[in-house]
């Protein structure tokens, strides 16, 4: 028992130095991704670009006011180097070397972050002079940091001693999160979430606005302080209960809500659908989608919920005013004698929407495509109004304000959006990364933002990753208290570069402290195999 609270200590000392380690990597990693979307690392090569700012007021029409007035509309982020696409593709399936398209090509890589490690946090060393991307943003981070005080007692972040081998494991682990963050799915969502909200805000400001405002009331609910709890409800535990009678904790959801939750879905995608024969004119189908909400109407005249009856004739004359259409129901006399008001409420919304002549959520999503096709094209600054149209689906015809926000917005951020084909590098993602982060924390869509660096809480404790070598580092090279263990030849072991060489030797320090006969019956009932790594 005093053996295994020793190792257990031991453990958790390496575990807390190697996740502070990892901690101040990941912000090391965070400056470098900056400097990458600024353009700072393209300083004395042929990329450097001839200015770093994006003003994220171009993309908001006149008279928009940002939601979020702590975020800095000016942010620096630089355009993508006309022909580093080209470039990375034929740098990054080599081997990483000492010129400037290499360091490039594999900043990031678990070579760039061993150097960025030794530097800030090791032992200093240097690669050489030929790598000159990578020690010029580490001596840009340099520059950066505050200056050290003299008096300051806090002694300098560095790596802990004697965890070499255990540090590099997790510096693989921290290469393989920062490829997963700019290698998946992170950059195509900020650029959907990006084209949608601005065709939205620019072409249907009013949907927008009270998609906004109902976003609001959502998170004022849930912060409102539960007082139900606080009331004191009289103990009905010992009252008589009829067979079939239902408990208070058991009682079902009003069949009302979920009735009017569905018809209230089904009748805005109706009137959207409505909007869009309204535009084309097209007489037949105008009639269809007509005949199909008339009939949605009379169907729920006859629905009951709570023992009331659906009066919607109000509902009709204004359908009747919105569509022109004759057909309207009869009155009833006793529509007065039920409560509208929160019907005609949000059926207010849907016709403020068919008379602001906003164009549908199918519009905007075709026209996000087109938009998307167009900063993705090689040829995106010379597309015009004609090539908007010929990329419509099925006939589609989109009018001159909604072509010409197309083409604003595209002329806008093309210089930001790498050209379709081009291999997932944080160098071509990166800027329109930070442009699409800023303007959704700006409008106020801050949950739709991504993390684009690894991020470790200074107060969390990660799991300590143990092959062979770090378990013969952290519990047997040179630390207090340290054991001492014998090879596969029952020779003392002395030095760590012996625990894999030969490939025995890891399964002696494995077996000095773990009953490996349990371990290989273990992962034998499961088909697996120890492979003493």
């Amino acid at each position: 028992m005093e053996d295994y609270e020793r190792i257990v200590t031991m453990l958790n000392r390496a575990q807390v130095d190697v996740s502070n380690d990892m901690t101040e990597l990941s912000i090391l990693i965070q400056k470098t991704v900056l400097q990458i979307a600024s353009g700072k690392v393209y300083e004395g090569t042929q990329w450097a670009p001839d200015h770093t700012h994006f003003d994220l007021q171009d993309l908001l029409p006149e008279g928009f006011l940002p939601r979020d007035t702590s975020v800095n509309t000016l942010i620096n982020v630089a355009p993508i180097p006309l022909h580093l696409p080209d470039e990375l593709k034929k740098y990054t399936k080599q081997k990483a070397v000492a010129t400037p398209e290499s360091n490039v090509a594999h900043l990031l890589s678990i070579n760039h972050l061993q150097l960025l490690h030794a530097r800030e946090l090791g032992n200093g060393k240097q690669l050489g002079k030929e790598h000159t991307i990578w020690e010029n943003c580490i001596r840009n981070i340099q520059d950066l940091a505050p200056p050290r005080e003299p008096d300051d007692p806090t002694p300098p972040v560095k790596a802990p001693e004697g965890l070499s081998r255990t540090v590099s494991g997790a510096i693989v682990e921290l290469t393989t999160a920062v490829g997963n963050i700019w290698n998946g799915a992170a950059y195509r969502k900020l650029l959907d979430y990006l084209v949608r909200i601005l065709l939205r805000i620019h072409l249907a400001p009013n949907r927008e606005k009270n998609s906004q405002k109902k976003g609001s009331i959502v998170k004022v609910k849930d912060q409102k302080p539960d007082n139900s709890s606080s009331e004191q409800k009289p103990d009905d535990s010992n009252s008589e209960q009829k067979p079939g009678q239902e408990t208070t904790s058991e009682k079902k959801p009003k069949i009302r809500d979920l009735t009017r939750k569905h018809w209230l879905y089904k009748f805005k995608g109706l009137c959207n659908t409505l909007s869009d024969e309204l535009e084309r004119v097209d007489d037949d189908r105008f009639e269809r989608k007509s005949g199909q909400i008339m009939m949605l109407l009379s169907t729920l005249e006859g629905q009951r919920t709570t023992g009331q009856q659906h009066h919607l004739a109000r509902l009709d004359v204004r359908l009747k005013e919105l569509t022109g259409s004759s057909h309207a129901r009869t009155a009833d006399p006793d529509d007065e004698k039920v409560d509208q008001g929160d019907i005609d409420k949000t059926l207010g919304k849907v016709a403020g929407g068919l008379k602001t002549n906003e164009p549908s959520d199918s519009q905007l999503t075709a026209l996000g495509s087109i938009l998307k096709k167009l900063l993705e094209s090689p040829d995106g600054l010379d597309c015009g109004k004609e090539w908007i149209q010929q990329q419509s689906f099925q006939g589609t015809k989109f009018t001159d304000a909604e072509c010409d926000i197309v083409l604003k917005l595209g002329k806008l951020l093309w210089p930001y959006v790498p050209p379709k084909g081009s291999i997932p590098h944080v160098c071509l993602r990166a800027p329109l990364a930070f442009i699409a982060n800023s303007f959704l924390r700006m409008t106020g869509y801050k949950k739709f933002t991504r993390e684009l660096s690894p991020t470790i809480s200074a107060s969390a404790v990660h799991a300590l990753g143990l092959n062979a070598a770090g378990l013969y580092e952290t519990l047997c090279a040179g630390s207090k208290n340290h054991y001492d263990v014998k090879d596969a030849s029952g020779h003392p072991l002395t030095d760590a570069s012996k625990v894999t060489t030969p490939a025995e030797n890891k399964r002696a320090v494995f077996e000095a402290f773990f009953d490996m006969t349990a371990v290989d019956k273990l992962c034998d009932t499961y088909g697996l195999r120890f492979h003493n790594r």
